[in-house]
């Protein structure tokens, strides 16, 4: 049917839906090879549309884990030799690498990087391997971030490595560049690496400080608990430290805990086994909330016509500490980095 439609006019094949997707683009979002052959045997033209994200077929195929449409794809691009419209970037600056390796897509890349045998002799692939997007990121780098890495993620890897050495070696050795770059780039990941297992090291020593204070609070103050019980306090008392001390400690300890097991959770993320490694994070967490629930003296605290108990009144403190201090800095440094701008543009002016 396709190629009875297409015979009558190949134009067909460029008239737009009310998605603005062309046949081509319909197909590859669907998986349908043989539609797919017929209509880039019948009007090749098709290949170089992009959508309104600026995304060709390739894109669209790695976008949507079509791997068996990117193979036709790419038999069609090696008979009409296109091989350039692989380097094409879409609105956020990614070529199909970024894609197929961002979703592990191990057969997408091994059809853009086959093997050393197929290589050109100009820069060794279709495609440029350590291309960067917008955000500055190479497809090694969008490899790095994978939280899980399974099989195909380390295969990914390997090829990646072996291949972009390659090109490397191809654009800067003939022009005799200094490696600079690539050696400021290496250093700057070295010190981030460095940083996140600093950061890891000492969030861990702040958790464990706050469980083991928290666990010591009942033998330090054994009266607290039953003197302060039932006892109805104002909302001022809270200002002006009237309130039992455990009530502070366990609030400033709770700072403490949320702020570390937040930033503790997010780089466990991008390690390997990340999803259980949160989990575990936020497990964490909810045992502190029962501990410090259970530490906690029993008493009010009334605000307005409201009887708030002790324990909400304790997280309703930290968490309010926490995002009063977090506007204070943010504003802070939007402060120093205007007047920073500022008198770098007086400077000018003078």
């Amino acid at each position: 049917m396709v190629r009875s439609l297409v015979g009558l006019d190949s134009q067909l094949c460029l008239v737009e839906d009310k998605f603005s997707m062309i046949p081509l683009q319909t197909a590859v979002l669907h998986g349908c090879s043989a539609v797919i052959r017929e209509l880039v045997f019948t009007c090749p033209e098709s290949l170089k549309k992009v959508t309104f994200l600026n995304e060709t077929v390739f894109h669209l195929a790695a976008k949507n884990y079509q791997s068996d449409a990117f193979q036709v794809l790419m038999e069609a691009l090696n008979k009409l030799n296109k091989q350039h419209l692989l380097d094409e970037v879409d609105h956020q600056g990614n070529t199909v690498l970024h894609i197929a390796v961002s979703n592990q897509l191990i057969q997408i890349v091994e059809l853009l990087l086959p093997g050393m045998s197929s290589m050109s002799s100009t820069t060794g692939f279709a495609i440029r391997v350590n291309a960067k997007n917008k955000q500055g990121h190479t497809a090694m780098d969008l490899y790095y971030q994978i939280p899980d890495r399974g099989v195909s993620s380390l295969e990914i890897g390997h090829i990646l490595h072996k291949v972009g050495r390659f090109e490397a070696h191809v654009f800067e050795q003939p022009q005799n560049f200094p490696n600079r770059r690539r050696g400021s780039t290496s250093r700057s990941r070295l010190w981030l690496l460095e940083t996140k297992n600093i950061l890891l090291v000492v969030l861990t020593i702040f958790i464990g400080l706050a469980f083991t204070v928290t666990c010591g609070i009942p033998p330090f103050f054994p009266r607290e608990k039953y003197i302060a019980s039932g006892v109805v306090f104002q909302f001022e008392d809270v200002i002006s430290a009237e309130l039992p001390l455990v009530f502070y400690i366990m609030a400033f300890i709770s700072i403490l805990l949320t702020i570390s097991t937040g930033i503790l959770t997010a780089l466990l993320y991008s390690l390997p086994c990340g999803n259980l490694l949160v989990l575990s994070g936020v497990s964490t967490f909810n045992l502190y909330v029962i501990l410090a629930y259970y530490i906690m003296p029993k008493f009010f605290v009334r605000v307005g016509s409201l009887h708030v108990s002790s324990f909400p009144m304790m997280w309703s403190l930290a968490l309010g500490f926490i995002f009063s201090g977090s506007l204070v800095l943010f504003l802070g440094k939007c402060l120093l980095v205007h007047s920073y701008n500022f008198a770098i543009w007086l400077k000018k002016k003078l």
